[in-house]
């Protein structure tokens, strides 16, 4: 072969029925290529899935109950759960406006806007942007009304020592606020959901806005040792509206050492709630 040398990873030359060691792929009768790429792969998900502890389902039955906030599942000592979604069977006989959220310190904030779950119907509960809960954080769905049905939410436990995690602010002063700063000798990368298989530079910043009132939102990326202006502005100014979403997808979501997300806004009042996935790398 010519070109750039390949490595093999060791098992495939050490081993008369080699896997990569992350995820057991079978690398027996590949070309030293196809096992290179192979091993490629099982590295990536080696680097987001550093530290994975368990994966397992949470199931709750509703019976005529349910209605408002329902701890679905809290977070044990020690892990971080990566928060993918729900899924929820309706069978009430009507229609279900329902929500998913997360509880910290005793608050609940909202992750998404309520959409309506069908009678009969299968409904994904889902926000659009990656949550990561800390040990003591619990993971709630939230119903209209009381409703008959069938919830299941999926959870990837992790350490709590990973360095993927998600940074969240549940406090605002009105202007500036600093969602995340890079760790010095760091940089990072935003995630979103797409992004738990392989990490990318697409990832999401995601506010929501429960204060009772519209609040105007501008976002910056501030290179270290900057500060937030028009000349990092990522976001324009936009009104966001009382029990509504703001997704932000940006090619741009790259940080180096010392740089900051700052998030603007113009009101302090309580129940807006932004939040960010960072994968950090030394």
């Amino acid at each position: 072969m010519s070109g750039i040398p390949i490595t093999l990873p060791p098992n495939y030359i050490q081993s008369s029925d080699p896997v990569t060691p992350n995820l057991g792929l079978a690398l027996t009768g590949l070309s030293q290529q196809a096992a290179e790429n192979f091993n490629i792969i099982d590295s990536c998900v080696q680097i987001l899935g550093a530290n994975i502890q368990s994966f397992l389902s949470v199931y709750q039955n509703f019976s005529g109950t349910g209605s408002g906030n329902n701890v679905i599942y809290t977070v044990p000592a020690g892990y971080r759960a990566i928060f993918l979604g729900a899924t929820f069977f309706n069978n009430s006989g009507s229609s279900v406006n329902v929500y998913p959220a997360v509880q910290i310190a005793g608050t609940v904030y909202q992750l998404a806007a309520a959409s309506a779950a069908g009678n009969n119907a299968q409904k994904v509960i889902q926000t659009t942007t990656a949550y990561i809960a800390e040990a003591g954080e619990s993971l709630v769905i939230n119903f209209s009304t009381n409703t008959t049905g069938n919830l299941i939410l999926p959870v990837v436990l992790i350490s709590n020592t990973s360095t993927l995690k998600t940074k969240k602010l549940t406090s605002f002063s009105v202007g500036n606020n600093a969602l995340y700063t890079v760790p010095s000798g760091s940089s990072a990368v935003f995630v979103g959901i797409g992004d738990l298989i392989v990490p990318g530079p697409n990832g999401q910043f995601a506010y929501f806005n429960a204060s009772g009132g519209s609040v105007t939102l501008i976002i910056y990326q501030v290179p270290s040792g900057a500060t937030a202006g028009t000349t990092n502005q990522i976001l324009p100014s936009t009104s966001v509206g009382n029990n509504a979403a703001q997704n932000s997808t940006s090619p741009a979501m790259c940080l180096n050492s010392g740089d900051s997300i700052v998030v603007n806004v113009s009101a302090a009042t309580a129940g807006q709630f932004a939040w960010a996935t960072v994968l950090e790398f030394a």
